[in-house]
């Protein structure tokens, strides 16, 4: 969402248009071409593709850290192996998160109106951004507030699992998540 555009703004800005001055002798940052839209598409890759490109997402474009990125990464793996099209629940949640019901209609309502492919890899990111940052900002920013240590990314993933997927039996699921994105952590193709 919001965070997304500031990002994406800055980058090109600061990065960018400098780099297209210097490469192309523009005199003026008029003369640099504009960005009109940004789309995401990504389709359905292996699992650790996905696990990869997500945990990407979180660290480069949200900024979380390495901990705070494993501890979400944890919980979409338990929730849909990593496989956007994911049906669960006896076909009542869907996609990355496994949104149910209300929450997966969110999600089509999203990013229908802004032109992703809510049935994507792509279209979810950006929708798990928008939803985390705007619709979870209490858990937004506990999970900003963790250290990038092996327990940040137990607390991240217990958290995650906890306050926004809120499985049956809480406390045990979050406890092994938790535990899940520890291995993550620890894990040397996560940097």
């Amino acid at each position: 969402g919001r965070i997304l555009m500031n990002r994406l703004e800055e980058k090109y800005r600061n990065e960018v248009v400098p780099s297209l001055m210097s490469k192309h002798n523009y005199s003026t940052q008029m003369l640099v071409p504009k960005i009109e839209k940004i789309v995401v598409n990504m389709g359905v890759g292996d699992a650790t593709t996905n696990a990869h490109s997500i945990y990407t997402y979180l660290r480069t474009v949200t900024g979380l850290s390495k901990a705070q990125a494993c501890g979400i990464v944890a919980n979409i793996q338990h929730e849909s192996g990593f496989n956007p099209t994911a049906l669960g629940d006896n076909g009542t949640s869907y996609g990355i998160c496994q949104w149910h019901s209300g929450r997966w209609e969110n999600l089509k309502t999203w990013c229908t109106t802004r032109g992703h492919d809510w049935r994507g890899l792509g279209g979810q990111i950006l929708y798990l951004e928008h939803d985390l940052v705007d619709n979870h900002p209490d858990l937004y920013r506990k999970i900003c507030n963790q250290p990038d240590t092996a327990e940040g990314a137990y607390q991240s993933g217990y958290w995650w699992c906890y306050d926004f997927e809120i499985p049956a039996n809480r406390d045990y699921n979050a406890r092994k998540r938790g535990n899940a994105a520890k291995q993550y952590y620890s894990d040397t193709s996560y940097t």
